[in-house]
């Protein structure tokens, strides 16, 4: 999935997905500079704990979510994940 952010002139996204060659879940945050961040997650609980906290820091910075995410067709798992 694809969540789109702005703030004044600048905007982020945020792409998450599962690898199914590791049985990762994936985040990467892309920074107006280009700067591409990746963060890998052994468990669903770890991700979502990840996106939490980015949440509430790009809430607090002012960043503005542009629509709703878009739904990507590739990086869901292909067999039941671990939590």
């Amino acid at each position: 999935m694809l969540w789109f952010y702005t703030r004044d002139q600048n905007a982020l996204c945020i792409e998450t997905r599962y690898d199914n060659q590791t049985f990762e879940y994936v985040g990467i945050l892309k920074h107006p500079t280009g700067e591409k961040e990746t963060h890998r997650f052994p468990t669903a609980k770890a991700f979502r704990e990840w996106l939490v906290g980015i949440d509430h820091r790009l809430m607090a910075e002012r960043w503005l979510q542009q629509g709703p995410p878009h739904i990507l067709p590739d990086g869901w798992p292909d067999q039941t994940p671990p939590r």
